[in-house]
């Protein structure tokens, strides 16, 4: 054990007993707070930063949080209510994959089962339930957008500078550092990953669209304006920093993300002009850029060629995951036993090619990757939180009378479609804190929706003082 861990753990012990101590008095006011940091952190203070063994500050962070939200049950300054069915959609899934982990192999591969478990699940599954049980306030909410909207324009500088290869404004020092160069040449982030990156700045695009002012007795137009110019520059940043990311679905879920945004915002002629102006430019961007969004250099040790057969090496993964999946339908081949069982599998040609030539990689789809190792009892049950989880959000967005709480849900709604656009071309579930955000956001729209079915929706008062009750819905 390093000198630095040595240091590190009674100041973080010191500081968790001052934070009881302060925040003992208004723990709904702090809570949220403490879990946004437990977030952030992950992103910018994880494995990569620093670590000895399997201890990392970002899981300091998130144990803290833990440990605080147990406090504050056992005081009965949180309540825990009553479980639904997003609930046993969750805690299923989680059980399922305990399950299936511990049946087969955990120990393959130096551990990998059991450390997908644990940092890949039942972290972001402690996420979900601090969110879940702890009520977020609408100023709550509005600095949680406010931190993911600094936080997307940070990693979007970052990626920037990465991007035009100017190393001396990227920090953490790591991202720079020639032996991972794995994605090098794009924004890859403190994750070192570009799908990562690219969703934590999709976050910091969303939280930053939800703060978009609409007129209110408590502000004046100036106020409005500035604050208005202040989030289109922001904007800006973040998209291009999104396209820093050179990753197809990272640029797709973006337009996904701003379109209801910019739809909530028009008249009923101007949402006509936009979707027929959006056929018309996604035409045109097919037939005149069709071949250059398909061939394009992206990292800077894989040429164009490579980026362009990497989208004939999907429908070979494809057909390995339904080979796979009709020999075990049901229950699959066990938690993280993808690389020890799909050997068999690619021994035949589809189409003249030999599926031989997907054998290095990883599945490139969550559902598929979810199909061959849970089987179709874990995509069932991925399916079902998906589902619920849409309903949820979509309830409490069209009911809620509180503004601020109705964007959330939008929030969630977009989130959940950027995670889906990116799972159909990369295997999100074995990307770092993409769980996590997930996770996050399940917890808010489950707690948000059982507060709606109890009749508690607006128990922090109808209206907040930066939105108005008046605008709109989706």
């Amino acid at each position: 054990m390093s000198i630095l861990l040595l240091m590190a753990i009674p100041v973080f012990v010191i500081w968790t007993l001052v934070a009881f101590r302060k925040f003992n008095s208004r723990p709904q006011v702090n809570l949220p707070l403490v879990i946004t940091a437990a977030l952030i952190s992950g992103v910018v203070l994880g494995y990569d930063f620093y670590h000895q063994s399997v201890v990392t500050i970002d899981r300091l962070i998130w144990g803290g949080m833990l440990v605080y939200f147990g406090y504050l049950v056992i005081n009965q300054k949180v309540s825990i209510p009553q479980f639904n069915h997003i609930d046993c959609a969750v805690f299923g899934l989680i059980l399922l994959i305990t399950f299936s982990t511990f049946s087969h192999d955990w120990r393959y591969k130096d551990n990998l089962p059991m450390g997908r478990l644990l940092f890949f699940n039942l972290m972001p599954l402690g996420f979900y339930v601090v969110a879940r049980f702890v009520q977020f306030t609408p100023k709550d909410l509005r600095y949680h957008f406010w931190t993911m909207a600094l936080l997307g324009v940070f990693l979007s500088l970052l990626g920037t500078a990465e991007v035009f290869e100017k190393y001396q404004f990227v920090w953490p020092r790591y991202i720079a550092d020639s032996a991972e160069i794995e994605f090098l040449g794009r924004a890859r982030g403190p994750l070192i990953n570009p799908i990562a990156n690219g969703m934590f700045m999709l976050a910091g695009l969303v939280g930053t669209l939800s703060l978009w002012p609409r007129n209110s007795e408590n502000s004046t137009l100036n106020e409005n304006l500035s604050q208005k110019i202040l989030l289109i520059a922001f904007v800006l940043i973040l998209l291009f920093g999104i396209y820093a990311t050179k990753t197809r679905s990272v640029w797709l879920a973006a337009v996904i993300v701003i379109t209801p945004y910019v739809w909530r915002q028009l008249s009923p002629r101007g949402r006509g002009g936009l979707l027929v102006g959006g056929l018309v430019s996604a035409a045109l961007l097919v037939g005149l850029a069709g071949n250059t969004l398909n061939n394009f250099k992206r990292d800077k040790h894989v040429t164009a060629a490579e980026t362009a057969e990497s989208i004939t090496l999907r429908p070979m993964l494809a057909t390995v995951a339904l080979d796979m999946f009709r020999d075990r339908p049901l229950t699959g081949f066990g938690f993280g036993q993808y690389t020890k069982a799909k050997g068999p599998y690619h021994h035949k040609t589809v189409n003249g090619a030999s599926l031989q030539k997907v054998l290095p990689y990883m599945q490139h789809n969550l559902f598929l990757s979810y199909l061959t190792e849970l089987g179709l009892l874990g995509l069932l049950t991925l399916m079902a939180i998906i589902l619920s989880v849409t309903y949820a959000a979509y309830r409490v967005l069209n009911q809620s009378k509180c503004e601020t709480t109705r964007s959330a849900m939008l929030a969630a709604l977009m989130l959940l479609a950027a995670w889906i656009c990116n799972g159909m071309f990369h295997d999100v579930s074995i990307i770092p804190m993409i769980g996590s955000l997930m996770f996050f956001w399940f917890g808010i729209s489950n707690e948000n929706y059982s507060r709606l079915l109890t009749g508690a929706t607006e128990s922090y008062g109808e209206v907040d003082a930066f939105h108005s009750t008046k605008a709109a819905t989706v």
